[in-house]
């Protein structure tokens, strides 16, 4: 089905590289997810065979990507 929503979506557990939980849909060339992560928590280096998009809502997180590093706060888009 083409129409969701995060608030009827299950949460779990999104991959074995991220201590992170959250709902996700993938498509064929992009991935979006709303994923949670407590304070401390750490995703670890891994990549994705399509685009994906983050849009920090809260809070504040260090990303690295390549040689670029940058902590995103609420309102940040990031394009990988």
């Amino acid at each position: 089905m083409p129409f969701f929503r995060w608030d009827e979506m299950k949460r779990k557990h999104l991959a074995a590289p991220s201590d992170s939980e959250g709902s996700i849909i993938i498509g064929e060339h992009v991935t979006l997810n709303r994923s949670v992560a407590a304070p401390g928590k750490l995703g670890r280096p891994h990549s994705h065979g399509c685009e994906q998009l983050i849009h920090v809502e809260s809070g504040a997180a260090w990303f690295r990507l390549g040689d670029e590093v940058r902590t995103v706060t609420a309102g940040d888009i990031i394009h990988i």
